[in-house]
């Protein structure tokens, strides 16, 4: 096959494998653009190109994945006074360097990949491998970034619950394993491969199908979910507005109750013995 640099198959590939990795009920299928993008790098033979194509494919991925931010963005712009029309493609842009920089990190991956390895089969695998590496280096430090992991894509499936044995990270290690082993029966008519993999997924969701629900002393709690303006919650007067309706409904937890609030944040550390004792 001849090579390119053409980016628009690998853009297709990441834009397919987020699309379907959401997660949806169908998000098993993201087997199948995952098993495209892993044939197709790894019939690039210069280490430069399967680089780049893994940036472009892994950019597009992130792009799709974390079109929320594109949203909020967008909101944030229009708060500041930018017509809508302006500021969608503003916020893009201004996202753009992030999902580059996702793509980056897989990149750097598949350049070490196809330096170490010559054979596209030695590339294959280290791809496989190297892509739940990448997600578990993602993991680590204070600026870790865990969204969009593939073994995510399980959640509606038994599969889900091999993470149990070894984390989300396992669940993707299934995903990348067999999307191997599809390329490796595909180019190679070798099928010894697959069924392993296959009998593994088997072996996982008769796991998964068996777990029972959790046992143990019920307990009781005060899930306070409130609708916050984000962009107001800058301004000083709606935030002491918000905190103070917070700090009266947290007060009708009863004894015992554990406190749990949605997503939310303080001006500091100063505001936190105001709540209502301990149990948070």
């Amino acid at each position: 096959m001849k090579t390119s640099s053409f980016p628009w198959m690998t853009l297709a590939a990441g834009v397919l494998l987020a699309l379907a990795g959401l997660p949806f009920r169908f998000s098993v299928l993201t087997l199948l653009p995952l098993t495209f993008l892993f044939w197709y790098l790894t019939q690039q033979q210069a280490a430069r190109s399967f680089a780049a194509q893994a940036w472009w494919a892994v950019s597009a991925f992130a792009a799709v994945q974390l079109s929320w931010l594109v949203v909020f963005m967008h909101d944030l712009m229009m708060k500041g006074g930018l017509p809508s029309l302006a500021a969608w493609p503003l916020a893009f842009l201004a996202l753009c360097p992030l999902f580059a920089l996702e793509g980056l990190f897989w990149a750097l991956m598949a350049w070490t990949v196809a330096r170490i390895f010559q054979a596209p089969q030695a590339r294959l695998w280290s791809l496989a491998g190297g892509w739940v590496l990448v997600e578990w280096l993602r993991t680590l430090g204070p600026l870790a970034f865990p969204w969009s992991t593939l073994g995510y894509t399980l959640i509606d499936t038994p599969l889900i619950q091999v993470a149990n044995l070894g984390g989300v990270l396992l669940c993707s290690a299934l995903f990348t394993c067999a999307a191997a082993a599809l390329v490796t029966l595909l180019r190679h008519r070798q099928p010894i491969p697959l069924l392993l993999i296959c009998t593994l997924w088997a072996l996982g969701w008769a796991y998964g199908s068996t777990r029972l629900p959790g046992e143990g002393p019920r307990a009781s709690a005060l899930v306070l979910r409130t609708q916050e303006d984000a962009f107001g919650k800058a301004a000083s007067q709606t935030f002491d507005a918000q905190w103070e309706v917070k700090l009266r409904l947290s007060a009708l937890r009863r004894p015992g109750e554990r406190l749990i609030w949605s997503e939310t944040a303080v001006p500091g550390p100063d505001w936190l013995p105001a709540l209502p004792g301990p149990g948070i």
